[in-house]
C-alpha cells in the first residue's frame, strides 16, 4: 500500500524530532501562517527553519504542562463518548506530493472501511469555550486540514477538554478551498525560508524577540545602505514616537487632575452619571522585589 507520507521519526525521540521538524512546516504552524494563530510569528517559524531559533528555545509552560498529562485522559472520553478506537500516533510525517508539509497527529482512528482518520486532541482554558460555539475555531480548523493534507485522510476529527470538566468533539470534513489555501500560502513561505528571504515584519511581540534572536550581534565596523523606503520608515518613526509622547503626557495631566480633585478620598462620583473614578491602594506583596504598597487609578462604570 502506497501511502501519502513517509515517517520521520518517533516523537518520543525528542532530539530526533526537533531536528527534523526544522525541514517542514508544521500543523500548528501553517495557521499562523495563513494569520489565523498568534501561536508564533512568521518570523519566529522562518527563523526556526533557518536554523537560527532553536525549536527548543521556549519554556514548557504550565498550561503546556498540563495539556501533555490531560491528553491520555480526553483521548479515552472521546473513545467513551463516541465508540471509536483510538491508537496513539507519535509519528512525525513527511507529505510525499508536498514534502515541506510536516504533521503529528496525536491519535488515529481506523475507520470501517478502512481510513485512517486524524484526531487531535486539545485542552482548552474555560474562558476560552466562547471560541468553540460555532465548532471548532479558524485555527484548529486549519491545522486539521494540514494533516488532512499530509495523511490524505477523507477527514479528520478533534477532542477537547475545557476548563478540566467539559468534554466536546467534532469532526472535520476535508475542505478543499482551506487545502488550496494552506498550500499556497505553506509553498510561498517555504520559498522565503529555502531563498533566505525575511518575512515582512507585522507588529507582534513575538517577532520583535525573534529578530533579537536571528540577528544576536553586530558585526562591529559594518555598516550598510539601507533601502530607500527607509527613509519613510525613519520619519514614520520619529512621528509617531512624538504622538506616543504627546498622548503619554496629555494621559498623565488628566489623571492628576483626577487625582487632584479626588485628594485624600477614595473616589470621586463624575456629576453626569456616567460612573465615577477610584483611586484605591494596592499592595504588592514582597518576593523578588521589596513589598511596596501605592495607589492606583480605577475607572467605575
Amino acid at each position: 500500500m502506497n501511502l501519502p507520507y513517509e515517517v520521520i521519526c518517533s516523537t518520543d525521540d525528542r532530539a530526533a524530532w526537533l531536528q527534523h521538524r526544522i525541514q517542514g512546516i508544521g500543523a500548528s504552524e501553517s495557521p499562523v501562517l495563513l494569520g489565523l494563530s498568534t501561536f508564533s510569528s512568521m518570523m519566529e517559524i522562518w527563523g526556526q527553519k533557518r536554523g537560527l531559533i532553536p525549536l527548543d528555545s521556549q519554556e514548557e509552560t504550565e498550561r503546556m504542562h498540563w495539556g501533555l498529562r490531560l491528553e491520555p485522559l480526553v483521548a479515552e472520553e472521546y473513545q467513551r463518548q463516541t465508540g471509536r478506537r483510538l491508537t496513539r500516533w507519535a509519528e512525525l510525517l513527511r507529505s510525499t506530493a508536498y514534502p515541506y508539509l510536516l504533521a503529528t497527529p496525536d491519535y488515529r482512528w481506523e475507520r470501517e472501511d478502512g481510513a485512517i482518520i486524524p484526531v487531535e486532541i486539545k485542552c482548552t482554558d474555560f474562558s476560552r469555550k466562547s471560541d468553540w460555539a460555532d465548532g471548532p475555531p479558524p485555527r484548529v480548523y486549519y491545522q486539521c486540514q494540514h494533516q488532512v493534507i499530509v495523511t490524505g485522510a477523507p477527514m479528520a476529527s478533534i477532542g477537547l477538554l475545557v476548563g478540566g470538566n467539559q468534554f466536546y468533539w467534532a469532526d472535520v470534513a476535508r475542505d478543499e478551498a482551506a487545502i488550496a489555501a494552506i498550500l499556497e500560502t505553506c509553498e510561498s513561505f517555504w520559498e522565503m525560508i529555502t531563498s533566505g528571504i525575511l518575512p515582512i515584519v507585522d507588529g507582534t511581540e513575538r517577532t520583535s524577540q525573534a529578530l533579537k534572536l536571528i540577528f544576536p550581534h553586530a558585526t562591529p565596523g559594518e555598516t550598510l545602505t539601507l533601502p530607500q523606503h527607509a527613509c519613510e520608515w525613519t520619519s514614520d518613526l520619529e512621528t509617531a514616537k512624538a504622538e506616543a509622547k504627546a498622548l503619554a503626557d496629555k494621559i498623565r495631566i488628566l489623571e492628576d487632575a483626577l487625582k487632584a480633585e479626588i485628594g485624600n478620598a477614595e473616589m470621586g462620583v463624575l456629576p453626569d452619571g456616567s460612573g465615577a473614578w477610584k483611586w484605591q491602594n494596592v499592595k504588592r506583596k514582597g518576593y523578588e522585589v521589596k513589598a511596596t504598597e501605592y495607589r492606583q487609578l480605577v475607572r467605575i462604570k
